[in-house]
């Protein structure tokens, strides 16, 4: 018996990423879209209303972001597809680093989308690595100007959507060092109180860099959110460290989510972003057809058993250490706490036991 005939595609994933477009006007170092070998290209409108059209009919998820690589906001027809998705009854997740949120654009990105939020991935507060990630044609505070007054756009106009900004912090490189740590914190936090004088907000909370699952409020709809910064699944990573792939682990992305390209290949999770598990493509057959065809299935039999059976899961999964040592790159143990506690609200008991128990062999904990 085929697995299709044994599952219903209701709900079949909490999120599935469209990517409509995989070009970007910024160049961020924690990034790897310019290090991308898969051609940048657009999403046809043929190919993005089909996916849509599938997702909602059949409610395969609640949720679509607009989001793998790149900037979604550079497609032309980004409102119509917001209001395409809407319209077959899903939520629409927007990330975007904001650098074209001008008042005519904040104006029809604010009157198309009327379900889902708002990410603004400003990341990097540094205003002296900014010109080179934005490639020069932005100063920082004409950035940092048109943010805020999005925000407060939301908040003025009482908008159906929240929106929330997002900061970046590197606690990989900071590992146990306690002064480095707070540092940090005090910066991030000089940061957050610069926004929320701007915002007027008059609730304020104490920023704690070592929990990557808080938000911070600024208003009503909108809120500051710290983001640990991620190795793309061991690709973005030092030259004075390797990995170790390993054969088996535990990802429970494989049955959560999905993604599809803009040039319609399908993969389980964005740190595929190049595509390299290729379940099939999009413009060729059905999401469902995709899923449950034999390639796909067969890697998440094998996953299911604990065993990783693709070279990129086990690159993913595998162990990070030092190079000249072979000793494992550790995490900050406190940050684990949180992340096991992020993990064990998303995906049950069974599976953080089963998390922590990869942790302690790879010595790191990977979500």
């Amino acid at each position: 018996m085929k697995e299709r005939m044994k599952h219903s595609v209701e709900r079949l994933w909490s999120i599935v990423q469209v990517e409509l477009t995989s070009h970007c006007n910024f160049s961020c170092c924690f990034c790897r879209s310019d290090a991308m070998s898969r051609k940048k290209t657009f999403m046809p409108r043929a190919l993005w209303e089909k996916v849509l059209l599938e997702l909602g009919d059949k409610k395969m998820t609640p949720t679509v972001f607009f989001h793998v690589m790149g900037e979604p906001l550079l497609h032309r027809d980004i409102f119509d597809a917001i209001r395409f998705a809407n319209g077959v009854g899903l939520s629409v997740s927007l990330y975007t680093n904001g650098a074209l949120l001008d008042e005519e654009r904040s104006g029809k990105l604010l009157g198309a989308l009327q379900k889902g939020g708002i990410v603004v991935s400003m990341q990097d507060i540094s205003p002296e690595s900014f010109e080179a990630r934005c490639r020069g044609f932005l100063s920082w505070e004409a950035y940092l100007g048109r943010l805020r007054a999005f925000v407060a756009r939301v908040e003025r106009e009482k908008t159906p959507v929240p929106v929330q900004i997002h900061c970046m912090v590197d606690m990989r490189s900071m590992g146990w060092d306690l002064l480095r740590i707070r540092r940090e914190q005090k910066k991030i936090q000089a940061v957050y109180d610069d926004w929320v004088k701007a915002s007027g907000c008059r609730r304020r909370g104490p920023i704690n860099i070592l929990n990557p699952a808080a938000t911070y409020p600024l208003g009503d709809r909108s809120s500051f959110f710290v983001k640990h910064a991620g190795t793309w699944d061991n690709r973005l990573i030092g030259s004075d460290t390797e990995v170790i792939p390993r054969h088996t682990g535990q990802c429970d992305l494989i049955t959560d989510t999905f993604a599809v390209l803009s040039n319609g290949i399908c993969t389980y999770c964005c740190g595929d972003y190049e595509g390299e598990l290729n379940l099939g493509n999009a413009n060729e057959e059905s999401l469902e057809e995709i899923y449950f065809g034999k390639k796909a299935t067969a890697i998440r039999e094998a996953g299911r058993k604990g065993r990783l059976i693709v070279k990129r899961c086990t690159i993913c999964r595998g162990a990070l250490v030092h190079r000249r040592t072979g000793k494992p790159v550790s995490r900050n143990l406190f940050s684990d706490y949180y992340f096991f506690r992020e993990h064990l609200e998303r995906y049950g008991l069974r599976s953080a036991v089963g998390k922590v128990r990869e942790a302690a062999r790879r010595r790191s904990w990977t979500p």
